[in-house]
């Protein structure tokens, strides 16, 4: 198992948890936006299904597990990366999520 698959699961756990506790302050952070109340709604869905995807990749054996994370990785970093790239939205955290996710592609898929 990568020393990255764990750490991995915490910040997905972390940030489904934020998502769903706290989903204008995750938007402000990601966005430079607080959400609509429409987005905040499905923010707080997407941060319980996000905390049940950690809890789910850290119960499966670690080969299963650690694909998905490593799936889960681009998946969120392009949609981001168009963010960034296409709209005025921009947050302290926009960047730094990128780079992280972008990292993790590429450490969770080296055996």
């Amino acid at each position: 198992m990568t020393r990255m698959f764990f750490p991995a699961i915490a910040v997905e756990l972390l940030t489904g948890l934020a998502m769903a506790a706290c989903p204008n302050l995750v938007a402000w952070l990601l966005l430079g936006q607080d959400a609509t109340p429409a987005g905040a709604g499905a923010a707080r869905i997407a941060g319980v299904a996000l905390i049940g995807f950690a809890i789910a990749c850290w119960r499966w054996s670690e080969p299963v597990g650690r694909r998905a994370m490593w799936l889960l990785q681009p998946l969120v970093a392009v949609p981001l990366v168009g963010v960034a790239l296409f709209t005025a939205l921009g947050g302290p955290l926009l960047w730094p999520a990128i780079l992280y996710h972008a990292a993790a592609t590429i450490v969770l898929a080296r055996r």
